[in-house]
């Protein structure tokens, strides 16, 4: 064998490993864009949602859950289960992952239909009502505030026609003096990339405030921030809370002690009900849940 020859060799099976190799690493990009493609069809493939009566409702009225059934599949998530919140009144839903907390807020919103049972606030079965209608004076703090990449002041006002004073003020009721500091028009990076956590979660309780919603949810609004800001975060929910209805999914026990009824889920049903009070003296569930996070802390 020549060296020309052995040259060719080695050069020619070097060529053909490296586009197996190339073809082997593009196979994670194929299954990747499967993917994707996969959810795009199924988004063209939904039916609209019927389109419900475009009627008003008062959402100061008392919100009734009666006798609820839902199942995302075959197996009931929410299980006859009902409760009534007055006007006014707080109420914090407590309990494991996948006791049926946030279905619930979903249900409220009209996100679902129940598979029995309904929602109504007052009179009206919330089903039968205009989704923009029903969420037009709610207001959600999700665990994770999206923030777009604009100032301080146009990531609360969201394109409404709030004065900057409306601005300044919502920042100062939630405790965000810090973030009045920087100024309102500051900027802030995509997905609030240059503040902490707790900053995000100021702006999005002021998104809240400005607005004036009769229908406060908070899901799961203060699990992703320290102590200290906690505590800031707190006077601010204790704020939003006036005069309003609120529905609060906790993983921190310590920020519901003072709503007016804590609901203690498990496998969509309802197994303790009271204040923190009530719950602490029955020693059960909820103590134990309470105790143990202090432990933790």
């Amino acid at each position: 064998v020549t060296v020309g020859s052995l040259y060719m060799a080695i050069d020619y099976t070097t060529k053909i490993f490296n586009n197996i190799n190339t073809i082997i690493m593009r196979f994670g990009d194929v299954e990747d864009a499967y993917s994707s493609a996969n959810h795009i069809f199924e988004l063209l493939e939904m039916e609209s949602m019927e389109k419900l009566e475009e009627k008003n409702i008062d959402l100061k009225s008392d919100i009734n859950f009666d006798n609820i059934y839902f199942s995302y599949s075959k197996e009931d998530v929410i299980k006859g289960l009902s409760f009534k919140a007055k006007i006014g009144s707080s109420i914090a839903f407590v309990g494991q992952t996948g006791s049926g907390k946030s279905t619930l807020i979903n249900l409220l919103l009209n996100f679902y239909s129940p598979r029995k049972g309904k929602i109504t606030i007052g009179d009206v079965d919330i089903n039968k009502i205009d989704r923009n209608n029903l969420r037009e004076d709610m207001a959600v703090v999700l665990q994770d505030a999206f923030l777009f990449k604009d100032t301080i002041k146009e990531n609360i006002k969201m394109g409404e026609s709030f004065s900057d004073k409306d601005v300044i003020n919502s920042l100062k009721k939630v405790g965000g003096e810090k973030l009045l500091q920087r100024g309102i028009d500051s900027m802030i990076l995509e997905n609030g990339s240059n503040l902490s956590q707790g900053e995000k979660q100021l702006i999005a309780f002021a998104r809240a405030y400005i607005r004036d919603p009769k229908i406060l949810i908070l899901d799961e609004a203060t699990s992703n921030i320290d102590t200290e800001t906690e505590n800031i975060i707190q006077k601010g929910i204790n704020e939003l809370k006036k005069d309003r209805t609120t529905f609060i999914v906790a993983h921190r026990l310590s920020t519901i002690k003072n709503v007016d009824k804590i609901l203690v889920l498990s496998h969509g049903e309802i197994i303790e009900s009271g204040n923190h009070d009530e719950l602490m003296n029955q020693n059960g569930i909820y103590k134990k849940m309470y105790l143990k996070q202090i432990k933790e802390n």
